[in-house]
């Protein structure tokens, strides 16, 4: 079983030890911290999905943002 421990914390410099978090400081950010698991088969870092993978695989048609038709809005509003 995997351990992890969120934290939501201002990164301050008077107690910075990591120095990849150098360009954060000041930021509001959330650290998750997870315990090394010998028996994993991946890093847990290697699951997150990365910007740009899905590039050339999804198709974004150009009325993507366009206002829903009347139809389509009171049913989300719940008017049937």
């Amino acid at each position: 079983m995997l351990n992890a421990i969120r934290i939501r914390t201002v990164v301050d410099s008077d107690v910075l030890k990591i120095p990849e978090l150098l360009p954060l400081v000041g930021r509001t950010v959330e650290v998750i911290i997870v315990e090394d698991d010998p028996g994993a088969a991946e890093p847990v870092a290697a699951r997150i999905p990365q910007l740009g993978t899905l590039r050339g695989m999804v198709d974004i048609p150009d009325d993507f943002d366009a206002p829903l038709p009347e139809e389509l809005l009171r049913a989300f509003e719940g008017d049937t």
